[in-house]
């Protein structure tokens, strides 16, 4: 799943910008015949339930057999910051039941440690952006 995370993060982070908020960004596909895309502009720096900072944005995985679902991952910050922890998915909209985690290690080669990297850097770039807009008001 080795696509162009720089262009994907940002894809994620300024939405708009970059892509139409409607648009799905490919992020390439497994060797077992899934293919994963995000929505541009879905990324969200927030809490989860308990208080704990996640960066979390919106899936499209396309099934071998043509089923297509929907689902929203996140990562903690504190993971993020680590660089190991777990990548989460839950359902959409207010659905915030897990579905199921998967451990990530930051630079792996599994599908959840790409997304999760891209999750992460995102979220830095996110904050990297306030932070300037913060300075230069």
């Amino acid at each position: 799943m080795k696509t162009k995370p720089i262009l994907v993060a940002a894809a994620l982070a300024l939405g708009t910008v970059n892509a139409h908020a409607d648009e799905w960004v490919s992020l390439g596909g497994t060797d077992t015949g899934f293919a994963v895309h995000v929505r541009a502009g879905s990324l969200r720096v927030t809490n989860r339930h308990d208080g704990e900072p996640i960066v979390l944005a919106l899936f499209q995985v396309r099934h071998p057999d043509g089923n297509v679902t929907y689902e929203r991952k996140y990562v903690t910050l504190s993971d993020c910051a680590k660089g190991s922890g777990e990548l989460v998915t839950i359902g959409t909209g207010d659905d915030t039941r897990v579905d199921h985690t998967s451990k990530f290690t930051a630079g792996g080669e599994s599908a959840g440690s790409y997304v999760a990297d891209l999750l992460c850097k995102a979220a830095r770039d996110e904050k990297d952006k306030r932070r300037s807009t913060e300075k230069s008001a």
